[in-house]
């Protein structure tokens, strides 16, 4: 197969050179409302760019679910189930200060954070860590390490596992790894919004990913090279500012529906490393407020500054908002598991998968 490559340059995506391939919630009983995006963007957001991968999808992409573009989280897996009522994020003219993160190094070494005195023991069922009611799939610790996946929820929603494929879940936790999926968050008070005002998750939410980091590695022998996230919408933007500002020990991100909220935000923790990233959106159908495939071109930028050139596809599946088919999670995954911490070359940058859809595309 061919892949399509786009640079993104100066805030502006363009094609280069042409390369498509679960569980449901309860709808809440308020009734749903889709938001067009907005003809002239709100002071401080940027106009709308040039869409990566436009005129870059082969073939006929499937048929759009009942979702497009609409404020409603979407069943991650299957797509044609809606579980959440969703308000987006209204894009702010501006973005808050950004926490520090812990020590970065620069060495090609993940930097763990150090584990507190107690730790959860992590246990397949629904537990509370660090504050947060969270669902877990738990593998038994074996002579090989485990992958650890977070997978965050979008606005209104809450942790399910059934956002992951099953057959991703089975693959992790039968190596001994550790799939979590957080509810709520630690705002609050003067708490930093990744996306106000919806109040889905907090840049403080970090502590929580450091708690479950630092006590995963030491504990339950996760590999601190195979520490990945995803999400959607909200989620997907958590996923994304988690890539960039704990990039010192995030090796890969997929977010679906996601990125960084606003251009030029979310500077990597770690100049020396940005995660593998593969992103997924429905490009010109995916406008719920904001363009979710201008956030995700956004979350690009900041990432390709770093200094080991992460590798990063941008998938534009065109099935709306959160609309990613199950494949395509289970692409995500295979993509994830190709691009630990210390990968170097990717080995999806001269050998893709047949099966990669070509609409998924290179971001140079």
């Amino acid at each position: 197969m061919k892949m399509t490559a786009v640079m993104v340059w100066s805030g502006v995506s363009l094609l280069l050179l042409s390369c498509s391939s679960g569980a449901s919630g309860a709808l809440d009983d308020q009734p749903v409302t889709a938001v067009p995006a907005p003809q002239n963007p709100p002071p401080g957001m940027a106009a709308a760019m040039p869409q990566a991968g436009t005129g870059a999808i082969a073939p006929t992409p499937p048929a759009p679910g009942p979702m497009q573009g609409g404020a409603m989280e979407v069943d991650a897996v299957n797509p044609g189930a809606p579980s959440q009522m969703e308000p987006e994020p209204v894009p702010p003219t501006g973005g808050p200060p950004e926490p520090s993160a812990p020590q970065a190094g620069g060495d090609g070494v993940p930097r763990i954070p150090e584990p507190p005195a107690d730790c959860p023991s992590f246990m397949s069922g629904s537990m509370t860590i660090g504050g947060l009611p969270t669902e877990i799939e738990a593998g038994t610790p074996g002579p090989t390490m485990g992958a650890l996946l977070f997978s965050f929820h979008g606005t209104g929603g809450r942790g399910r596992l059934a956002s992951v494929p099953a057959s991703v879940r089975a693959e992790i936790t039968s190596e001994g790894g550790i799939i979590l999926a957080p509810t709520g968050n630690m705002g609050g008070g003067d708490r930093m919004d990744i996306a106000p005002p919806t109040g889905a998750w907090f840049l403080e939410d970090m502590e929580y990913t450091d708690l479950v980091v630092a006590c995963a590695v030491r504990d339950h022998n996760i590999d601190p090279n195979r520490i990945y996230a995803t999400g959607c919408s909200a989620g997907g933007l958590m996923a994304g500012t988690l890539g960039l500002m704990r990039s010192e020990y995030m090796a890969a991100v997929a977010p679906n529906s996601g990125g960084i909220n606003w251009q030029g935000s979310r500077r990597l923790s770690d100049a020396s490393h940005g995660p593998a990233a593969f992103t997924m959106h429905g490009g010109t159908t995916d406008n719920v407020i904001v363009s979710f495939q201008d956030t995700s071109v956004w979350f690009h930028e900041q990432n390709r500054s770093a200094m080991n050139s992460p590798f990063m596809l941008d998938c534009n599946h065109m099935i709306g908002h959160c609309g990613a088919p199950s494949q395509l999670h289970e692409m995500a995954w295979e993509f994830m598991k190709a691009h630990p911490y210390d990968v170097g070359a990717s080995p999806w940058a001269s050998s893709p998968p047949a099966d990669l859809p070509d609409y998924c595309v290179v971001v140079e």
